[in-house]
Parts: C-alpha cells; sequence; structure tokens
C-alpha cells in the first residue's frame, strides 16, 4: 500500500530546516523510498551540500530530488514569503522510484540528450497492469524542455509527465537540481515511476476563449500574419471592440492565444487548445507575435485570462478527474503552479492548494511556484505558462 507525508521548515539555516522535516518526516513514514525536496529563499551551496548530506543519512534508500523556486507549497499552504523548505515522502509499496539526470547537447547531427537511453530503458518496457509515469524538475536555461517533450510524443505516445521549471534562477548556473545525492545547476531531473496505483494529471490553463475560432492562413515561426485571409491584428481589433468593458481591460494586463490540439472537431470548448501568450501587437503591419511556433492551417482562438476563468477551470478539472477514476480516491498530490498565479493572480492566498484540499483531500500536497509548468493535454506532453500543473495518487 502507497504512504505519503509532507512537511515543512521556515527556518532560515538549511541544515536546521532539513533536520526538522526529517524529523517529522520519519515520525510519520519511516522508510520513504522517494523524497522531493522544494525550497525557496536559501543560497548557500556549502548549507544545501551539508543539508542533503542530512537527509541522504536519514534515509539511504530512498531516491532523491527536488530543485529551488521562488516560493513553495505545502498542504494546504502557499509559502509566498521567507526561505522555506517542503519535504515530500513517499512509501510506494509496489515499485522503486528511480531518478535520472538528463543534459541537452548540440552535436553535429543536431540535438541530443545525455542520459536518454538510460531514461527509455525504464519507461519502455513497462510491467503488465501498471501505468509509466515521468515527474520532471527541470533547469530553463540549459534544458530545452519544449523539444524533450516533443521528442518524447513522437516517440513514446501515451507516456505522461508532470513538473516544473526551477524559478529561482535570473541566470544560467543559479538553477539547482537534486538529483539523487548530488545538487546540480544545469539539465533536468527525471523520476521514473512505474506503478500498479492511479496517477492522475490535470492541467488548468485558467483562460476562457473570446471571439470565435479561427484558422491560420498565414504565418511563419511564431509570427501570425493572417487569420482567416484577414489581417491577425485586425481580427482582434474587431474582437475586441465587441467585448464587455470588464473584458477589455483584463485584456490590456495581457492577450493569450488558444492553439487547437487537434484540428478534427466540429466544436472547441475546454481543454481543446493550447494556451500561449501574445507577446507582441504590431497595429502597422497587422500581424501577432507568439510565444510558440505555429503553422498555416491551424486552428486558433483568441482567450482570456482572469481569477474569475482561473478558479472555475482548477475546479471543474479537479472534480472532473476524481470522477473519472470513482472509486478511487486520492493518497497524495504534487503541484506545479505559475509563478504568475497565487497572490499576483488570486485576491485571496493559497487559492490553489486549497482547491486541490477541497476536491481531492485532505491530502499530503507538496509543490511550488514555477517558471513553466509541464503536463498533459489530450493525452500530449506541453510546456505551460499560466497554469497549475496537479498530478495525484491513489
Amino acid at each position: 500500500m502507497n504512504q505519503f507525508f509532507t512537511c515543512f521548515s521556515s527556518k532560515s539555516d538549511f541544515s536546521a530546516a532539513v533536520r526538522e522535516c526529517v524529523d517529522q518526516l520519519r515520525a510519520h513514514l519511516p522508510e520513504p523510498n522517494l523524497l522531493l525536496w522544494f525550497y525557496a529563499g536559501h543560497e548557500d551551496d556549502e548549507a544545501l551540500t551539508q543539508g542533503l548530506t542530512e537527509g541522504v543519512l536519514a534515509f539511504p534508500e530512498a531516491a532523491m530530488a527536488g530543485c529551488n523556486s521562488i516560493a513553495t507549497i505545502c498542504n494546504e499552504r502557499e509559502l509566498e514569503e521567507g526561505p522555506t523548505v517542503v519535504l515530500w515522502g513517499a512509501q510506494f509499496g509496489d515499485c522503486q522510484p528511480d531518478v535520472v539526470h538528463l543534459q541537452y547537447q548540440r552535436t553535429h547531427e543536431g540535438v541530443a540528450f545525455a542520459g536518454f537511453p538510460s531514461l527509455l530503458d525504464q519507461v519502455e518496457r513497462p510491467h503488465q497492469g501498471r501505468q509509466r509515469f515521468l515527474l520532471a524538475l527541470a533547469d530553463p536555461f540549459t534544458f530545452p524542455m519544449d523539444l524533450f517533450l516533443h521528442r518524447l510524443n513522437e516517440e513514446h505516445p501515451g507516456l505522461k509527465v508532470a513538473g516544473g521549471m526551477a524559478s529561482a534562477a535570473s541566470s544560467p548556473g543559479d538553477s539547482r537540481l537534486i538529483v539523487n545525492r548530488q545538487i546540480v545547476n544545469h539539465g533536468a531531473a527525471f523520476v521514473v515511476l512505474d506503478s500498479a496505483s492511479t496517477i492522475s494529471t490535470v492541467v488548468s490553463q485558467g483562460c476562457r476563449p473570446i471571439g470565435y475560432p479561427m484558422v491560420i492562413t498565414k504565418a511563419e515561426r511564431n509570427q501570425i500574419s493572417e487569420l482567416g485571409g484577414h489581417p491577425a491584428v485586425e481580427q482582434f481589433v474587431k474582437i475586441y471592440r465587441e467585448l464587455p468593458t470588464r473584458d477589455q481591460r483584463t485584456l490590456q494586463h495581457g492577450l493569450h492565444l488558444g492553439v487547437a490540439i487537434s484540428e478534427f472537431r466540429d466544436k472547441f470548448g475546454y481543454g481543446d487548445f493550447l494556451i500561449r501568450n501574445v507577446m507582441q501587437i504590431d497595429h502597422e503591419q497587422g500581424f501577432l507575435v507568439v510565444n510558440d511556433f505555429v503553422r498555416v492551417g491551424q486552428t486558433v482562438q483568441f482567450h482570456i485570462r482572469d481569477e474569475e476563468s482561473a478558479d472555475s477551470d482548477l475546479r471543474q478539472l479537479l472534480k472532473a478527474s476524481v470522477a473519472e477514476v470513482a472509486p478511487v480516491s486520492p493518497a497524495a498530490a504534487l503541484v506545479f503552479s505559475c509563478n504568475g498565479r497565487g497572490t499576483n493572480l488570486f485576491s485571496e492566498p493559497n487559492h490553489d492548494s486549497a482547491a486541490i484540499q477541497e476536491y481531492l483531500g485532505p491530502i499530503p500536497v507538496a509543490g511550488f511556484f514555477a517558471a513553466g509548468e509541464i503536463g498533459a493535454v489530450n493525452s500530449r506532453n506541453f510546456i505551460h505558462g499560466f497554469t497549475a500543473s496537479v498530478v495525484w495518487f491513489s
């Protein structure tokens, strides 16, 4: 039977914080085989190394992974201020988790991911009746998660990934990833699970559509020049003028574009679009620039993001996720929330963690505010922005 426990410490000394978490975990879960560490506000590498050593000595048989972030999440609390260390411990009764470190490399043949073969060895041969799953923690400066997920989707369809990009770094080399007994500042740590337990994922993109779906008729890379045969900006302005005043004000803080994941639909709704940011609107030349490559023929729709939409979307998805596998019930969860959420988006603190406890809990929950969230939409894995990516375990 699987068992889980989560705790945190707000001590300013990293080693002292680790000891406090270790003591709590040992009292509730003496023999975990997976430890996840998420921490914020601790930058002393010597203290990090010492603290990690203490964690290893306390639980020598456990696989370990983790990363630094701007803020952490523990159970029903989103710890957005001060130094914190969060420890999520799990005892998977039917599998031994493993942690693999991948590194991005450019070669004369193109792109390569060092460590990928050893990861594939574990995910290619799942035991019968078991589910393969990857938990990903990565450095946003040195690991192109979008390229990796594209390759994974093509070569291993159906293999789900969830996780987040470390968010404490402002420049290359500042991220810290925990990979078993090591602390590294590059690449990605992947936790490999091969379990008969239910592992469910939820990706709440927090947006609602405005206007109507349109087909891209002229585009190059991430620049859209025409939608439905007309200048892209002209199409947007037409929709903008028909919106209520409140929505017009909201759009002044950011515009989003939903790119249809599948073209083979007569109607599109929640979950049918991959949300991308509109980074530039060129009124003179009539084009839009988004933060992803697009192509002619794709169906897109403008989206709006506000507190109400984000709240409703997360609650609907959590409720549906539990109902889908009933009577199986959640026993623990991990959450990777965008660093633009929390009190940056919601008027009340602890929004995402409270919603998770309401619909999945009360259960042990851990996570952090990420610089990019990883999760599956319509069975394909993507890296997102402004989302809450949740994975829960039975």
